[in-house]
């Protein structure tokens, strides 16, 4: 009986030793996947929170145009892009916001209706220098033209 008594008792604290190791493994496991939700909520939150919009940052200056009827159309001035290369990738982005407010403008000339305005003309005379301003502005006016003639945006 004594023996019984011993496979018994070693058999509770196997069971034991087992189950606290279970139940250890299985509490480390929820709380590591607890940590885990948690710091991806607070990265998304610090990311949303930073920059409400998804930004790439422009490698070109390009010109935007709005029309009147909510079109839009845009090009990559060679006179203000001296190292463009016309290839497939022009790392050109626009994004804009809920409202059609352009979010990455630091590179975008935002031309409304064919109309160079006075702040264009200060942001183009800034990229290209006093010696090339000129010819920068005949350039973005020829292709105005030249676009609005072939796509009639108005």
């Amino acid at each position: 009986m004594s023996k019984k008594i011993v496979i018994s008792f070693l058999t509770i604290i196997l069971l034991l030793t087992v189950g606290i190791y279970v139940y250890s493994y299985l509490l480390h496991s929820k709380e590591e996947a607890n940590d885990t939700i948690k710091e991806s909520d607070t990265e998304l939150n610090n990311s949303v929170i930073s920059s409400p919009y998804t930004v790439k940052e422009n490698k070109y200056y390009t010109v935007y145009i709005k029309g009147e009827n909510g079109s839009a159309t845009s090009f990559v001035p060679l006179k203000l892009n001296p190292g463009f290369k016309n290839d497939s990738d022009y790392h050109i982005t626009i994004s804009l916001d809920d409202n059609g407010k352009i979010t990455n403008g630091d590179k975008i000339i935002e031309i409304d209706h064919f109309t160079i305005s006075n702040s264009n003309k200060e942001m183009i005379k800034k990229i290209a220098g006093t010696e090339n301003y000129d010819e920068a502005v005949k350039e973005i006016e020829d292709r105005l033209i030249e676009i609005q003639k072939s796509a009639k945006i108005q």
